[in-house]
């Protein structure tokens, strides 16, 4: 399999089981993702970026690859809602859904339980509503980009002071009423804002 391409296989220094890494960007691949048929018990990355022929939803049976680290779909035409699956991934480190059509709750509570997420990056997926202030528990954000979702509005909470890393906040375009908070300025490692 690690003479596949685009997929690269290491050995976990801690329990010295096999890594996968699926890197297939800007390819031209045309179909749907076969979470089903994969047997990648140790998938720590998958990133099919810039295929706009990938279509599907992603399935709940994806909260089966318990070492995903990294999940990046963005521009593709995948659809749909966010499975329940996704938010049981406790080692995610970065989602990357940029324009991915999808419906339902984007901006959901439960991002909140992914504790190590550094980077979220949901802008332009049709997002509406409020943003849960669930979502500024994420101690470890670094990056957070929620940008042209216009349907996406209420107020920023003060909350955002809790994500003491946060090093760039994209929050433009987005249906925001009132100031900015105080504690989004006092982030210690804040460099750009949008």
């Amino acid at each position: 399999v690690e003479q596949w391409f685009g997929i690269s296989k290491n050995i976990d220094a801690v329990s010295n089981e096999p890594i996968y890494n699926i890197f297939i960007t800007s390819n031209n691949l045309i179909g749907t993702i076969p979470f089903d048929e994969w047997v990648f018990p140790n998938l720590a990355g998958l990133n099919v970026q810039n295929n706009y022929g990938i279509v599907g939803t992603i399935p709940e049976n994806i909260s089966s690859f318990t070492s995903l680290k990294r999940l990046v779909l963005r521009d593709t035409k995948i659809t749909g809602p966010l499975p329940s699956g996704l938010f049981s991934l406790s080692l995610l480190r970065v989602a990357d859904l940029k324009s991915v059509d999808l419906t339902g709750s984007v901006i959901s509570p439960d991002w909140g339980l992914l504790t190590n997420l550094k980077e979220l990056h949901l802008q332009g997926t049709g997002s509406i509503g409020g943003i849960p202030t669930e979502l500024f528990e994420l101690r470890k954000m670094e990056k957070l980009n929620l940008s042209n979702n216009p349907n996406l509005g209420g107020r920023l909470p003060s909350k955002i002071g809790n994500m003491r890393l946060l090093k760039i906040a994209n929050l433009d375009r987005l249906g925001l009423i009132g100031s900015m908070p105080s504690t989004l300025f006092d982030l210690p490692d804040l460099e750009e804002i949008n």
